[in-house]
């Protein structure tokens, strides 16, 4: 029986990364039943996968794999003492991650060259096995935009002819999206995630809101950037670099659909595509079953992002209705994220200036902290409601007065 460390730990150990992958191990020459007697538990049910009694690290029996259905899971496994490190090794969807540490000996397994490949920055596929799971074409993508490598000509070949086949559609949505957030906690341009699915031509098919905002154009004079689709990915990015989470992420990347429903004929111009982005943004969260959260905060951002950059030019019953719309009396502690997102899309038009409109809104929300209604005993139902509402723009008037 011996135990190697695989995977993404031991990529990064080879290219002296200092991340946080998992560390998972492989157990060649053993069984489910010498795992048990060591005190492991197993949990692994299409095939055996324990859990350290002490670190709880996954650890796994070496393996082969057989396709027997489409999809992600249509795989039938083999597992025995029999089977060797380089065959489990094979199965792995890219060189540079298919190597393995003896952490005792500090011995590199390298069968197919992940060495290499790692100090030229390229993925490449193992084997001819590759495009037996579709999920690599969106681990692709992920690995692209999280280290920085580009893909062999003859893996992003593979990876075309295999959209073209239309394996994606064997995936969950759930795994897709599960790579896509990933992509954006692990990378510092997740932009790139989507740049490699348009060149293999997925986009389209996974992101079809995103891929209709290429080639329509935004006026110059705010957007020097280009068009709807390009400003789009730089924010994104932009949220990542200001410390968005999963939430801000997918605001800042719906925030936009809609300009690619406004009428041509008043391009480069998007009236009210701020309201016309509802349905798609709507219809993309639904899609991916993101989290109900995730979901109200992409939705309010998508309606309201034009508004928070304007928040400074607010009268005080516009501007109490505005934090109303970012449902900001019941939770407060959304402000901050869209501030970082409305910071994201100006810094998504090559504007870096600092922008001014979140330390207004923030010295606003301070002050209301101090804000106090009184509530009279004649007051009953709506009626208290729109009573505390028009004691509120009162007290904003005056805080707007004194930032003047």
């Amino acid at each position: 029986m011996k135990t190697y460390l695989v995977g993404g730990a031991v990529r990064s150990k080879v290219l002296a990364q200092n991340t946080h992958e998992d560390r998972d191990y492989v157990v060649v020459g053993s069984t489910v039943e010498k795992m048990l007697a060591l005190g492991f538990e197993k949990v692994g049910a299409a095939f055996p996968v324990f859990l350290h009694p002490e670190t709880k690290e996954e650890y796994a029996l070496a393996r082969q794999e057989k396709k027997i259905a489409a999809g992600h899971t249509g795989f039938e496994f083999e597992f025995s003492e029999e089977i060797t490190l380089e065959q489990d090794l094979m199965r792995r969807d890219f060189t540079v991650n298919a190597m393995a540490l003896d952490e005792e000996s500090a011995e590199l397994f390298d069968p197919y060259g992940g060495q290499k490949d790692c100090q030229n920055k390229i993925l490449r596929h193992v084997s001819e096995h590759f495009v037996e799971d579709p999920l690599r074409i969106i681990r692709a993508a992920r690995f692209v935009a999280q280290l920085g490598f580009e893909l062999a000509p003859e893996t992003k070949d593979l990876i075309i002819k295999m959209v073209q086949k239309n394996l994606l559609a064997q995936l969950s949505v759930e795994r897709i999206y599960a790579e896509l957030l990933k992509t954006y906690l692990r990378s510092s341009r997740p932009s790139l995630f989507f740049q490699f699915l348009d060149e293999v031509g997925a986009l389209a098919q996974l992101f079809p809101a995103l891929a209709r905002l290429k080639g329509v154009p935004q006026p110059v004079k705010y957007h020097p950037e280009g068009d709807a689709y390009v400003h789009t990915l730089l924010v994104i990015d932009a949220c990542k670099e200001l410390g968005g989470d999963e939430k801000s992420f997918i605001a800042c990347l719906c925030h936009d659909y809609g300009k690619a429903l406004t009428d041509p004929d008043r391009w480069p111009s998007h009236h009210h595509h701020e309201f016309l982005g509802v349905e798609p943004t709507e219809s993309f969260c639904d899609h991916y079953k993101v989290a109900k959260e995730v979901k109200e905060f992409s939705l309010r951002f998508t309606q309201q992002h034009l508004n928070i950059h304007r928040s400074h030019t607010l009268q005080a019953k516009a501007l109490d209705q505005l934090l109303q719309n970012l449902n900001y009396h019941r939770r407060p502690e959304w402000m901050k994220f869209f501030l970082i997102c409305a910071n994201a899309d100006q810094w998504g038009k090559l504007d870096r200036r600092q922008y001014s409109q979140a330390s207004y809104l923030q010295k606003i929300t301070q002050s209301l902290k101090f804000f106090r209604s009184e509530i009279q005993s004649n007051w009953v139902g709506e009626e208290i409601a729109k009573q505390v509402t028009k004691q509120r723009v009162v007290y904003l008037a005056e805080q707007i007065a004194n930032l003047a």
